[in-house]
């Protein structure tokens, strides 16, 4: 009677390791959620390095747009395609 008894608390405790590792890897809390988690925190990582460096970009063309009157006509006549008064336009096809 002890040994059966023996045997299958041996067996139930097999059974609950075995229940506790799936739950403990596959879960959605287990370790392979948290490895997919940490990829995606790296790909956010870069992208928002990625977005600092174009703020660091714009906030330098405000300090030139405030800094520089001639960048002001330098914006307007090449991204906004203006042109003066006595300009001549040529246009390259």
């Amino acid at each position: 009677m002890k040994n059966i008894k023996k045997i299958c608390m041996r067996t139930f405790f097999g059974l609950e390791m075995i229940l506790f590792g799936g739950i403990y890897l596959f879960g959605p809390h287990g370790m392979r959620a948290l490895m997919s988690i940490e990829q995606e925190k790296e790909v956010l990582v870069q992208e928002i390095a990625g977005l600092q460096a174009d703020v660091n970009g714009l906030e330098q063309s405000i300090v030139l747009w405030d800094a520089h009157p001639l960048y002001k006509e330098k914006i307007a006549r090449e991204q906004l395609q203006m042109a003066c008064k006595n300009d001549e336009i040529y246009y390259i096809s």
